[in-house]
């Protein structure tokens, strides 16, 4: 399972950055570089211990002999899920669940899987594992407290949740029930992010003292209108702003 909860985050990563390849460098101790149509550079001690597997190992199944069961809720940013998970080694896509009848039943023809109207029912499906939450922000982590109750290791889309407190609940549920529970953060995997991560860590440019972001991104009113777009901005369900 634990294998496939990586891979489906990395396959969730594709996002529309310039392709950029780091120049040749001495291997650092520690460092795995694999080809999963980008080139990524992964912590090996850290990811072995959080996983128990090497990079290469969870990204071509580990030592898996069955695929892990997946189930995806919220089929807006969710479909990006579907497709992840159809295409991640060792992952299989049980289950889909929406509100929405006309896009439930489209995603669940695309993928062969089986459709749920209602997120009770679908945390009772054995064959799910694992359950991919990309319902609105301000609803992460309620749903991912019943999913860690139902015994359902989870991936959760970003922001964990709009309410620091309601986060600290989610954490505190994945461990009294012993489940996984992992986040949406697919810039960190970003070559250029990580060669800026590198460039500070090794002191290369001195001692910082402050940092100016600007981050120009624009949305269309289209976002924010039509059934599936009236919680975005809102302080009920997303904060007020771009959480």
């Amino acid at each position: 399972m634990k294998a496939n909860i990586l891979s489906t985050s990395l396959g969730c990563a594709n996002t529309k950055h310039r392709e950029y390849t780091p120049r040749p460098k001495k291997k650092e101790e520690g460092v795995e570089e694999l080809q999963t149509g980008r080139k990524y550079l992964f912590p090996v001690g850290r990811i072995k211990k959080l996983f128990g597997s090497s990079p290469s190992e969870l990204l071509n199944g580990g030592d898996m002999a069955e695929q892990t069961g997946f189930a995806v809720v919220g089929l807006g940013m969710g479909r990006h899920h579907c497709k992840a998970i159809a295409a991640a080694p060792g992952a299989r896509l049980v289950a889909v669940c929406d509100t929405d009848g006309e896009r439930l039943s489209l995603v669940a023809e695309e993928y062969n899987c089986r459709a749920y109207d209602d997120y009770t029912e679908l945390l009772a499906d054995e064959e799910v594992t694992v359950v991919n939450i990309a319902t609105p922000s301000g609803m992460h982590a309620a749903m991912g407290v019943q999913a860690a109750a139902a015994g359902k290791h989870m991936i959760v889309e970003k922001p964990a949740d709009i309410k620091t407190e309601r986060i600290d609940e989610l954490i505190a549920a994945g461990k009294e029930h012993s489940v996984q529970v992992a986040g949406i953060f697919q810039s960190r995997l970003d070559p250029l992010n990580i060669r800026i991560r590198e460039a500070i860590q090794s002191g290369r440019l001195g001692k910082l003292i402050g940092v100016h972001g600007h981050l120009p991104w624009y949305r269309k009113q289209s976002y924010y209108d039509g059934p599936h777009g009236k919680w975005k901005a809102t302080w009920d369900m997303d904060g007020g702003g771009s959480l």
